[in-house]
């Protein structure tokens, strides 16, 4: 069994190789592939999300669980027991909440798990550690020459934010 995925994973490794040809397995270009395929993932994730989650419940609730830990903070800075006994009562709402919250964060993640990771390895068999960016600064922990991982995270960190602003779907707190 574990011959057959390995063979799997090299055919396809091998096929994408040939496909992307020496031109795209190099900088300038592999740099520009590699950030279109961190826009792709964004862009689907996104959509995904957008599908399956109810994204202005979550920031209803993620604006009602803020207030709530705000005036908590600040009834038991003033020691005001009315008060805090109060907040204590919205507690357990407070807590479903933030259980629901979880539990529709989760829903983008099991549709997108694994075939992004599936995508993910194979392309980083393609490029099996060669340099796809150049940075004109030195980054920490990379210097100068980025392998697929390190300019994956970079492109994919900054596209993934913009990609669910501009769709509507960030699930962080404005």
């Amino acid at each position: 069994m574990f011959e057959i995925l390995a063979q799997a994973y090299n055919s396809l490794v091998v096929w994408f190789s040939k496909v992307l040809g020496p031109t795209w397995l190099t900088p300038p270009y592999s740099t520009l592939l590699v950030f279109l395929l961190a826009a792709f993932l964004a862009v689907s994730s996104s959509l995904i999300t957008k599908a399956l989650v109810d994204v202005e419940k979550m920031a209803r609730h993620m604006k009602e669980i803020t207030e709530w830990r705000k005036e908590y903070m600040q009834a038991l800075k003033s020691g005001d027991q009315k008060l805090i006994a109060k907040m204590k009562k919205r507690e357990a709402s407070i807590k479903r909440m933030q259980s629901e919250m979880s539990k529709q964060q989760l829903k983008p993640l099991a549709a997108t798990f694994v075939p992004f990771i599936l995508i993910w390895w194979v392309f980083n068999g393609v490029f099996r550690g060669s340099i796809v960016a150049i940075s004109p600064i030195p980054l920490p922990f990379v210097g100068y020459h980025l392998d697929f991982i390190s300019w994956y995270i970079i492109s994919s960190f900054g596209l993934t934010t913009l990609v669910q602003k501009l769709l509507g779907v960030s699930t962080l707190p404005e």
